[in-house]
């Protein structure tokens, strides 16, 4: 009994340093072991309640560090616009036309925002309906245009498909990232392909690819292949974290496919079920 109630001293010291995985070995059964067994279900709660806080600062750091790497792509195109609207002369036809582009933007952020922040943080589930996929890609098209040419690259649509099951605004969250991630892999003057077809959307370039070992881990918050060329680039190696989330809530699959130095092929494979 005295060296159970010794090893309970020093398990006791071990988990308040922070070894939460620490159980007391129970000798005997007697008060004193009665007491090891108590230690170790309080030790199994803590354990248990330390995991579950960890997670939840996890899951607030991947939201923050998310929706500050979403809020890039429409404000790049609300700054150009605003900037239209001061330096151009426009007719009132093209002066309304970007004032409706930045109240879009607006808006989507905020829906985004809010949508990030149940599927993310709170954990809820999403509520896909049937939505047009041409316009879906199209928003797509028009959210990257200003990016893309910049670098001087090309996106090009192929669309076999009217409607898919899904939520629109991280459908379309999820593509903005995959398209922006093969811009900065791609050279100027290459093409990136926007497919949609079957039950799947798809994107495909021609850049540099991502070496195999790499592959698997790319879908982790915060992981970049080439830190240096994401950093110049402005990533923050969230963007591919963050389609993972929307993916699953979709209940569809995230197939990766790339070739060192001659391109990459990402698809989102949503459930038949879900057409």
């Amino acid at each position: 009994s005295m060296r159970t109630l010794h090893e309970l001293g020093v398990s006791k010291k071990r988990i308040a340093s922070g070894n939460y995985e620490e159980r007391a070995i129970i000798h005997e059964k007697d008060e004193v072991g009665e007491l090891a067994e108590d230690f170790n279900a309080m030790a199994v709660a803590v354990e248990s309640h330390i995991t579950e806080l960890t997670e939840t600062a996890e899951r607030q750091r991947v939201f923050i560090g998310g929706v500050t790497h979403e809020f890039k792509t429409p404000l790049t195109t609300m700054m150009l616009h605003a900037d239209l609207l001061q330096n151009a002369y426009l007719t009132d036809e093209e002066t309304k036309t970007s004032l409706t582009h930045i109240e879009q933007q607006c808006k989507w952020l905020e829906r985004l925002t809010q949508k990030l922040l149940k599927l993310i943080c709170l954990k809820e589930q999403i509520d896909p309906r049937e939505e047009s996929v041409p316009l879906l890609l199209n928003r797509v098209l028009e959210s990257t245009a200003q990016t893309l040419e910049q670098r001087g690259v090309t996106l090009v649509l192929e669309c076999t498909l009217e409607t898919l099951v899904m939520d629109m605004d991280l459908m379309q969250s999820a593509l903005i990232n995959l398209v922006d991630n093969a811009s900065k892999a791609s050279a100027a003057g290459q093409r990136i392909f926007l497919r949609a077809y079957d039950d799947i959307l798809e994107v495909e370039d021609h850049g540099c690819g991502i070496p195999d070992d790499e592959v698997a881990r790319i879908t982790d918050p915060f992981y970049m292949v080439d830190k240096s060329r994401s950093k110049q680039k402005g990533g923050s190696g969230l963007g591919l974290a963050l389609v993972k989330e929307i993916v699953t809530a979709h209940e569809a699959n995230l197939t990766i496919e790339s070739v060192l130095g001659s391109g990459t092929m990402i698809r989102i494979i949503l459930p038949v079920t879900k057409r």
